[in-house]
């Protein structure tokens, strides 16, 4: 795929831009528990070049072209597997189980808001 489609959500979300670079492969594994997950993120692509950019008070996109060019020489072009030096990502994340609450909690919360709203109409 054509890593320039990616540009229409990179540019709001990140600012940045997508100039060229050709996805072959992506996937992501993830064993989840109740307080962790292990991850893995398999992301193959050739001649990958990015562009920063950022609005001016007009509104207008200008594009940062030093920054630009350091992301560019930190980022690897290329990431396939028969390259030395192929990469793939492998992490662990906690859960915040303080934070935690079932569905079946958060629809009984919702009835209640809605069985609330509708009693002051009455």
């Amino acid at each position: 795929m054509e890593m320039k489609n990616l540009n229409p959500t990179l540019k709001p979300l990140a600012n940045m831009e997508l100039v060229s670079g050709q996805m072959r492969r992506i996937q992501f594994h993830m064993n989840a528990g109740p307080v962790q997950s292990r991850n893995k993120l398999i992301f193959d692509y050739s001649d990958l070049h990015v562009k920063l950019i950022t609005e001016n008070s007009k509104n207008k996109a200008t594009k940062k072209v030093l920054p630009s060019a350091i992301d560019n020489g930190a980022i690897r072009p290329n990431n396939l597997p028969d390259l030395k030096k192929y990469l793939v990502a492998e992490y662990q994340s906690k859960r915040n189980v303080s934070l935690r609450a079932s569905t079946s909690s958060l629809w009984y919360l919702k009835v209640l808001a809605l069985l609330f709203k509708y009693s002051e109409q009455l």
